[in-house]
């Protein structure tokens, strides 16, 4: 793993406007990239449309797009323009009508998406099987990237955390909608694991490099 810089971005979104809350994050990537030399941008939880839309999981569905798609190519662009590691939380489409993951995607300096993390762990409330929106992820990868090997996490999930750090992961970036004051401390699982795996969040923009308690990040209006 070499060393960089990453940089958390908090931004006030427009609920459920997509169009607009993409062009703040290419806003705020760009001003990550050139006023801070980031090497890599994490952005919060959802942060195309917020986390309750008040849409259930079809109309949602049709508010979001795909990924890759016209939702996140500008971010790609930006990406690839800037040269830099992105980690984009958004919903996002699945394969039929009302299928919604809560979805992270990883963007590598050439524009590309390396991966894609559906949360595995959603809220209970946010679970289309208790009444909510996303479908729950299946899958836990990490991937071998430039700046080291990364995994990705949101939100909820980082009280259940155990994998990624077994396949390999040296850097853990988790994203989430808020930060209330229960939820600054690492969960249970990094905390194991502070001797070789280290864990950057979003949704305080704050960055917590475990052991070392490292902290910066971005803030807009």
């Amino acid at each position: 793993m070499k060393e960089f810089v990453a940089a958390c971005a908090q931004i006030a979104i427009t609920p459920n406007d997509v169009n607009s809350n993409v062009e703040k994050v290419v806003h705020w990537l760009e001003k990550a990239a050139v006023e801070h030399d980031a090497d890599l941008i994490l952005f919060p939880e959802t942060i195309t449309t917020g986390f309750v839309t008040g849409y259930d999981a079809k109309e949602l569905w049709d508010r979001i797009g795909e990924m890759p798609g016209p939702m996140t190519l500008p971010v790609q662009r930006a990406a690839h323009a800037h040269g830099v590691h992105v980690v984009l939380p958004s919903y996002r489409r699945g394969p039929e009508r009302g299928i919604v993951y809560n979805s992270s995607a990883l963007i590598g300096p050439d524009g590309e998406i390396i991966g894609i993390y559906d949360k595995t762990h959603p809220f209970p409330s946010e679970r289309c099987d208790c009444g909510g929106w996303t479908t729950v992820g299946n899958r836990a990868e990490v991937y071998e990237t430039a700046l080291g090997t990364i995994g990705m996490i949101i939100c909820y999930d980082g009280d259940f955390e155990r994998g990624r750090a077994r396949r390999g992961a040296e850097l853990l970036f988790r994203s989430q909608h808020d930060c209330q004051p229960d939820c600054v401390a690492l969960g249970p699982s990094a905390r194991r694991r502070r001797n070789h795996l280290r864990q950057t969040r979003s949704g305080s923009a704050a960055l917590c490099d475990v052991g070392q308690q490292e902290r910066a990040g971005l803030r807009s209006p």
